[in-house]
């Protein structure tokens, strides 16, 4: 898992970020990070006009037990929710384009 990977490494911030959306905003994570050490949360997470993007976040290993609770027995919590549960920091995105889902050389192509 990349909290176990990150904690290992000794590093202290995971950067998640979703392979099928290329526009994101450059330094994003960076922004993330800013949020959460201002707020003194573990993590921080996007959201757009279409609700929360967890996708997009950044995680403190520290994370990794609880997280390793919450998918104990099988169980598969939703990300957001997740995030919301150990109070990480939203941060708003406004751009339409930057967590636009594509697939395929066509839909890059289209949304270019």
């Amino acid at each position: 898992m990349g909290l176990d990977w990150a904690r290992g490494l000794g590093v202290p911030w995971l950067a998640v970020r979703a392979v099928d959306t290329p526009f994101l905003p450059g330094g994003i994570h960076h922004r993330l990070i800013d949020i959460a050490v201002r707020k003194n949360t573990p993590a921080a997470f996007c959201a757009s006009a279409d609700g929360p993007q967890p996708l997009c976040s950044v995680w403190r290993p520290v994370l990794m037990a609880g997280l390793d609770l919450a998918l104990a027995d099988g169980r598969h919590p939703a990300v957001h929710g997740f995030l919301e549960q150990v109070g990480a920091a939203q941060m708003a995105v406004e751009s339409e384009k930057a967590f636009a889902n594509l697939n395929t050389a066509e839909a890059l192509a289209n949304a270019q």
